[in-house]
């Protein structure tokens, strides 16, 4: 049996990944990949980038029961998809509740917080804001 991922969970900079025109990505795979990892988890979450390019960023975060990714603010449009599982997106403006194969779309610059209620798969997906990272 391998021992190295396949192309879908390698391990190289997303970047070194992104040099083709079309992408195919295997998010039960990826997911797979991070539950053997060794490392402990950091607030009952692990991750891994799986896209890069430009402004743009794809990360599946696997989460175990009651897992956190604390309080952040992001410079660009956040898309919160629950792969598997039930998250919770909080906002100072809502609690979202996502189950599989449901989305939230925040804005720039919205605080949100996520908590998986069970074991859970979220694909982050990042549009930074060019005009707040390119020079004037």
């Amino acid at each position: 049996m391998p021992t190295e991922p396949s192309a879908s969970c390698d391990r190289r900079p997303p970047i070194d990944r992104a040099a083709v025109q079309a992408h195919r990505f295997d998010l039960r795979e990826v997911a797979q990949f991070l539950h053997r990892e060794k490392d402990d988890a950091r607030r009952g979450h692990r991750q891994a980038a799986v896209y890069l390019r430009g402004p743009t960023s794809m990360s599946l975060l696997s989460f175990e029961a009651g897992g956190v990714l604390a309080d952040q603010s992001l410079d660009g449009l956040a898309i919160l998809h629950c792969v598997d599982g039930r998250i919770e997106v909080e906002t100072d403006a809502a609690v979202h509740v996502l189950e599989s194969r449901q989305l939230v779309v925040l804005d720039r610059h919205v605080r949100h917080s996520v908590r998986a209620a069970v074991p859970s798969e979220m694909l982050l997906t990042v549009h930074l804001d060019r005009e707040a990272h390119d020079p004037a």
